[in-house]
């Protein structure tokens, strides 16, 4: 009587398409002695003896077994009957596979032929809802470090703990003064030298001061790139962005509005333009000073404070509206505290710009014919400030700039 391996018994029995292909086949009355029932019980014996017991050596008899058996030549090529017998192997195999992955409590194959395991989806992440401020800032400035940006707040005076024992200069300290002076440096730019009083600087000080501490104060710009600007910002009147070079009611870092420019200011850039009109009739022997310089009324005040090792390279104030630039409304830089080495030119070349020094007190405008100027700082003088400056009002080591423009 012939008799196939149990594990390939086992898997024959399982498949109902090849028991009804195959069994006719090999358990044929003319090839097994044996009645249908024999055969049933048999091949369920099989199924349960190698389904059942986990720790049997089914593969190697198996293969030992495959081996030596016969296919019926009736019916059958020699490239069907090696196909067969592959197929046969193959189910043997995978009956192991099945075996054995029943001990790790499932199954890797699939239940039933003709159907696709389907696949667990993972849970998405859940959305985080971003508030309406955030949603405004731009791409470039909103990351998952947020570290483009120093917004913690900066004051532009050291720390009570670190100031001298009193703020207010003493009376027997002699209160420095120097002779005011002017220089006309070119067409359209006048240097109003020590032209702030003392008491003025000490107010200037104390409102950029307080406005630099509360919302919208000064803050660190930086750019997409990681890279920082030298400098501690505040804009006043319209928030000027230097990532995007453009003027807005709000700065996108945190959706706050620029504050107003105090009145103060205002009629401080007032005067001085009028005093440079006349530095230009007197040293220029020039009546139209209007074309030369115009007026202006300030709507933008840009507020920086450069460090010890503040720079600034050559650039032109191109951002304002084109109407402000074809007309050569002036630029009135205010500087206080520490000097500052000043560069101006025609061309972005360092070599070729002129130098300047500014120091605290001093009062710069550029218009007309020298509204384009290349201008930038080249160095911060340590401990230049005014020394009754610096004890009055607790002033950083640095220089406070203050930009007066019209948009």
């Amino acid at each position: 009587m012939f008799l196939l391996p149990r594990p390939i018994q086992a898997a024959i029995s399982t498949v109902p398409a090849i028991r009804r292909h195959i069994f006719p086949v090999f358990f044929s009355t003319a090839n097994m002695n044996c009645g249908s029932d024999e055969v049933v019980h048999g091949v369920s014996a099989a199924n349960n003896s190698a389904l059942g017991t986990k720790t049997s050596n089914s593969k190697v008899e198996a293969e030992q077994t495959l081996n030596s058996v016969s296919i019926p030549k009736r019916g059958y090529s020699s490239s069907n009957r090696r196909r067969l017998k592959v197929d046969l192997r193959l189910n043997s195999r995978m009956e192991d596979s099945a075996a054995g992955s029943e001990d790790c409590g499932s199954s890797s194959l699939p239940t039933q032929f003709g159907k696709k395991k389907k696949k667990k989806r993972l849970p998405a992440p859940a959305r985080v809802k971003r508030s309406k401020s955030s949603e405004r800032f731009p791409k470039s400035l909103v990351n998952a470090n947020d570290c483009l940006l120093d917004l913690e707040p900066f004051d532009i005076c050291q720390l009570e703990e670190t100031r001298s024992d009193s703020l207010q200069c003493p009376d027997n300290v002699e209160r420095l003064t120097e002779t005011p002076s002017t220089e006309l440096l070119r067409p359209g730019m006048v240097l109003l030298k020590h032209y702030i009083t003392h008491d003025s600087q000490v107010e200037i000080v104390k409102t950029c001061r307080e406005l630099g501490l509360g919302r919208g104060g000064f803050y660190r710009p930086g750019f997409q790139d990681g890279a920082k600007l030298r400098l501690y910002m505040m804009c006043l009147g319209l928030n000027w962005d230097p990532e995007t070079r453009g003027y807005n009611k709000r700065r996108p870092i945190d959706n706050v509005e620029a504050l107003h420019i105090p009145d103060v200011f205002k009629v401080l850039v007032g005067k001085a333009i009028e005093d440079a009109h006349e530095v230009i009739r007197t040293d220029g022997n020039q009546s139209n000073v209007e074309d030369l310089l115009p007026g202006m009324t300030p709507d933008i005040c840009i507020v920086n404070f450069y460090a010890a090792n503040g720079r600034l390279g050559l650039h032109q104030d191109r951002d304002e509206s084109r109407e402000s630039i074809d007309r050569g409304l002036p630029v009135v830089s205010i500087s206080i505290g520490d000097s500052a080495e000043f560069l101006y030119g025609d061309t972005r070349n360092v070599n070729e710009a002129k130098r300047v020094m500014l120091e605290s007190g001093d009062v710069l405008i550029f218009g007309g014919k020298s509204r384009h100027v290349f201008h930038g700082v080249a160095s911060i003088i340590p401990d230049s400030a005014p020394t009754t400056l610096v004890k009055e009002t607790g002033l950083r080591q640095g220089r406070l700039n203050l930009t007066f423009r019209q948009y």
